[in-house]
Order: C-alpha cells, then structure tokens, then sequence
C-alpha cells in the first residue's frame, strides 16, 4: 500500500494506471523551445521518478514529441531507459502524433506512406525501451469514406511491421 496525501493507495490497483506525459506539458521543457518558460522545469528524464513519487504509478505514456530525440541520439535512449528501470517504471505507451501530413488518414498516398514509415521508426524505438505499444493518431477529421480504404492500408502495413517485431 502506498500513502500519499493521505490517501492510501493499493499497487495492484495503481498497476493498472498509466498517466500521459501531455498531462505535464506545462512543465517539459521542449527540446526545440529555446526560451521555456519558468515553470516548465522538468525533463523526460524526470518524469518517471516524479511519477513513482508523486502518484505511486509505474507505468508512463510519453508523447513521442517529448521523446523525439530518440530518432536520432542512441544515447539518450539508453539514458531514459536506464531512469524508467532505476524507479521501475514501464514505458507502456508512446503516443505518436505526427499531424495532418503524416497521417494514415491522409488523402495523398504519400502522406500516408510517410506515416507508415515514421510508425515503423517508432516501433523500432519502442522495443528499445521494452514498450509494448504505439498509439496512432490516425487525425479524426481526416478519416472519411474516400480515406477509409488507403487508412485501412497504412494500419495493415504497421500491423506487419509489429508482427515482424514479435510484438504482437
């Protein structure tokens, strides 16, 4: 049982909680903001052990923008795998939000096919940090009966991408 606030709170029932980092934005210091603004003081490297602290949750969804440095720099994965392991936190989720030109729903195929293969980055990303899951954010609006078929397509070709990664 953990107490916080003087609520006590039961682990196996927090097991089943997992909070989104888009919840703190307010607090993260985006990576491509150079001027943040005082509050915004935490790093994606501190959110798991505020999340054990604070909330008694182990279990993390991070939005790929506060993780998007882990397209490119090998080292910062290795660093935030190592913070989610030493507070014993799951990455359960990254929830991938690329926009209306990369999106599966996008009428233009190569839109679509540009969000299929940022997927399958991400996917590839996600087994580095033990993540089961993606989110994909297929842009509602986008989303009608002249898309339906080209979505349908893209979602088939990230589905292959997880099998192939044993994940599902």
């Amino acid at each position: 049982e953990i107490v916080n606030d003087g609520i006590v709170m039961r682990s196996e029932k927090l097991a089943r909680i997992s909070l989104m980092t888009l919840n703190f934005n307010g607090y993260l210091r985006n990576p491509n903001n150079q001027n943040p603004t005082p509050e915004q003081t935490l790093t994606p490297f501190d959110l798991p052990k505020m999340y054990v602290e604070s909330y008694g949750v182990r279990n993390i969804e991070y939005q790929h923008s506060h993780i998007v440095q882990s397209e490119k720099d090998p080292a910062f994965i290795k660093e935030l795998k190592a913070r989610l392991d030493e507070n014993k936190v799951a990455m359960t989720q990254i929830n991938l939000e690329f926009g209306t030109a990369q999106s599966i729903s996008n009428p233009d195929a190569t839109g679509r096919q540009q969000a299929v293969d940022h997927v399958k980055q991400w996917i590839d990303i996600a087994v580095q940090y033990g993540c089961p899951r993606v989110m994909i954010n297929q842009q509602q609006a986008q989303l009608t009966k002249a898309t339906r078929e080209g979505a349908v397509d893209a979602m088939k070709a990230i589905v292959r991408q997880f099998v192939d990664h044993g994940a599902a």
